[in-house]
């Protein structure tokens, strides 16, 4: 089970001293972890970029106060995996104000229609409670949980094909999944990314990183930087 432990959170002061550092590490590791649409983008959180959410609030407040610290802990905790999980912060983006204003209201409740599918199975991703959109207005970013039972965990390692997708008569899509050409336990190889026949290299980062997360530790595999995520217990 992954948590976030207080000594982990780092007082501003020496945050400070290797936040150019540390920003680069999570750009990285956030890189390997997204997938996009032209509308939406997916990053599957880990404890690395949930922990960098904490010590940026904690820098950027200045907060000192213990309290305040493990407030900021339970609350950011919410965003890491459990067991069988992916979690996934959806966030919307257009590329103008105009755009946005208009296509906004259209999107209401997408994150209740969002899915990934693999071999025979889709998991329906399970929103944030009480959500963060109105009837009316959409957020631009949204909490989502994908949440395997140990079948559909075994299917997913041995599915040719993933993809993340959202069902909504406002903004349906297909997020780049992936197409395995070959593969074995200690190697990945060959991937193509599905959209509109478009081809991406997020897509074997994806795929990587997703590999290495569901296996249990002390496989002998050891994931790439950042990779913390479904490890079955």
């Amino acid at each position: 089970m992954l948590e976030i432990r207080r000594e982990e959170v780092l007082p501003p002061q020496i945050y400070e001293k290797e936040r150019d550092r540390i920003v680069k590490e999570i750009i990285e590791i956030k890189k390997r972890r997204r997938v996009s649409t032209r509308t939406f983008s997916f990053l599957f959180e880990c404890k690395d970029t949930v922990l960098n959410q904490i010590n940026e609030m904690v820098f950027i407040e200045n907060v000192h106060d213990e309290e305040e610290i493990r407030r900021l802990i339970r609350v950011y905790s919410d965003l890491l995996p459990g067991r069988n999980e992916l979690s996934v912060s959806m966030f919307i983006e257009f590329d103008t104000q105009d755009k946005l204003i208009r296509e906004m209201p259209r999107l209401a409740g997408i994150e209740k229609h969002v899915y990934m599918t693999f071999g025979n199975s889709e998991i329906h991703a399970i929103p944030e409670e009480g959500g963060r959109s109105t009837d009316t207005l959409e957020s631009t970013l949204q909490y989502l949980r994908f949440r395997f039972t140990d079948k559909q965990l075994s299917e997913f390692m041995e599915a040719r094909n993933v993809y993340i997708e959202t069902r909504h008569p406002g903004g349906t899509r297909r997020a780049p999944g992936y197409r395995r050409t070959s593969w074995r336990p200690s190697r990945v190889s060959s991937y193509r990314a599905v959209e509109g026949g478009a081809r991406s290299t997020n897509l074997y980062r994806f795929l990587t990183w997703l590999m290495h997360a569901f296996r249990p530790q002390g496989d002998g595999g050891a994931g790439p930087q950042g990779s913390q995520g479904i490890r079955p217990e």
